[in-house]
């Protein structure tokens, strides 16, 4: 399984996910790193309570949230 930081840069575009940082009378609903992430997380009706998929705003790669795999269209 690959692992997708959510802050870290996009392995296709290199852009940075990391965005601004959470307000610090925020941080008790979050955890570190403090920063929102430009990282999309697509949620299947129907399929799984939650995020299944993780995309780049800017390249529009999508890779599986459980495998880490690129999801090919």
């Amino acid at each position: 399984m690959k692992n997708i930081d959510r802050h870290g840069d996009c392995p296709k575009c290199g852009k940075s996910w990391k965005g601004d940082p959470i307000p610090k009378e925020h941080h008790k609903h979050y955890s570190p790193p403090y920063f929102w992430s430009h990282l999309t997380g697509i949620e299947v009706r129907g399929k799984y309570d939650g995020v299944s998929y993780w995309q780049c705003p800017f390249c529009k790669t999508t890779w599986d949230r459980f495998t880490g795999d690129e999801v090919k269209k």
